[in-house]
Parts: C-alpha cells; structure tokens; sequence
C-alpha cells in the first residue's frame, strides 16, 4: 500500500509537458508595411503650437548661429542655462530646441545663451520678455 501511495504521489508531482513546451512557440513573424511606420517628428512650428497649448508663457527656440545640429555640448550647456524652464524638447532634426515656462530666465543666463546661440522668441505678447 505504502508503495502505491509513492508511485502515485511520483506520478501526479512530474512536469506538465503542455506547460513546458507552451513557452517554446515562436510567434509568427508580423508584416511591417509602409502604414506602419512611426509617425515623423514633429515640426519646430507643432512645438511651439503644443507649448501655447500648454499654456506656457514664455516660449523660445534656440539653435546653433551656423544652422547645424546641436552638439552635446551644446545642449548641456542650454539644459544648465534652462534648469528652471518647464520644458525643453530637441526638434528639427537635432537643430533646435523649443523650451516653454512660465518663468523667465535671468538675464545672466540668457546673455550667455545669447552669445552663442540663435534664440526666437515666439512668447505670448502678455508674457514677461525672456531675460527681463
């Protein structure tokens, strides 16, 4: 009977092979089609639209004076300029970054962004003046 009893309990306590090859099935391979593309970054122009619509004061882009792609440099010293700005998002391929805050920048900060970089500002027309 004891016998029994431990064949029984062995049988009943082994490996499920349904559950053991349920893991080893390959998914079939999915079909990427031109539709399924990501969709393209957004434009200089739809930042600054999302910025208003976020409602953010103060809005600027600021780019390279040679028109070329921000370098991490660059951007470190932009993101360290901006610590207190709300948003900055890289856009244009690289070239520009669209910050948007409801705090101006101080002065210091901002000339020495300016002595370096392009800025645009494109600020609500009741918005302090970035750097004021």
């Amino acid at each position: 009977m004891f016998g029994l009893l431990i064949v029984v309990t062995t049988l009943a306590c082994g490996p499920n092979e349904g559950v053991l090859q349920s893991g080893r099935e390959t998914p079939a391979p999915v079909n990427v089609s031109d539709n399924n593309k990501p969709s393209a970054a957004l434009t200089v122009d739809d930042e600054i639209q999302a910025m208003r619509y976020a409602d953010f004061r103060i809005i600027m882009v600021i780019r390279r004076k040679d028109g070329a792609k921000l370098a991490g440099d660059d951007k470190n010293i932009i993101k360290t300029a901006t610590v207190d700005m709300n948003r900055r998002v890289l856009s244009d391929e690289g070239r520009a970054i669209v910050i948007g805050s409801n705090f101006a920048i101080t002065p210091d900060k901002m000339s020495a962004l300016a002595s370096r970089f392009l800025i645009e500002d494109h600020s609500s027309s009741s918005a302090v003046p970035p750097g004021k």
